[in-house]
């Protein structure tokens, strides 16, 4: 049985501590987690890039689009911090969304090695697609949880992703 205490410090924090004695079943939990996180991205990618079939745009590159549509003018660095992925991967998805005609760089004032991105008239048209299959996605992957559940999902994994980038 796990135990939890939380301590008061006099200066208004709080310190969770944890009990050292674990459950079997909780220890094995916690080793599949990571595990199982994999497991439900690389299942949530498959899922999104089968209805996304016929756009020819897989999940990372439609994340790509749609938070472009959201931001447009930024630079590559900024666009590649917002979806965290590295400039160089990033590069190569902007040059495939602009051979297709859906997204255009442009000089930066004052920066030549800098580009602003922007998403074309074309590109604008796909989004509504876009957001549909990424809805569908979303709403198929939380099937069954109540919205409290699927808040406090995006919540715990919030958190997650806030300690592994720390």
């Amino acid at each position: 049985m796990i135990t939890v205490n939380t301590l008061h410090m006099g200066n208004g924090t709080s310190q969770v501590v944890r009990d050292q004695r674990v459950t079997r079943e909780f220890s094995v939990a916690i080793e599949s987690l990571g595990f199982k996180l994999l497991e439900a991205g690389r299942a949530y990618r498959r899922y999104f890039e089968e209805r996304g079939r016929d756009l020819a745009l897989d999940l990372t590159q439609c994340r790509a689009l749609l938070t472009l549509a959201d931001n447009e003018g930024i630079t590559q660095q900024r666009l590649a911090e917002l979806i965290a992925l590295d400039a160089a991967a990033l590069g190569r998805i902007l040059d495939r969304l602009e051979a297709r005609g859906w997204a255009a760089r442009h000089p930066w004032p004052g920066d030549r090695r800098a580009r602003s991105l922007g998403v074309t008239r074309e590109g604008k048209a796909l989004l509504p697609l876009v957001r549909k299959i990424v809805q569908e996605s979303q709403l198929a992957a939380l099937a069954g949880l109540s919205a409290q559940e699927t808040q406090l999902l995006a919540g715990v994994l919030d958190g997650v992703l806030k300690n592994l980038k720390a």
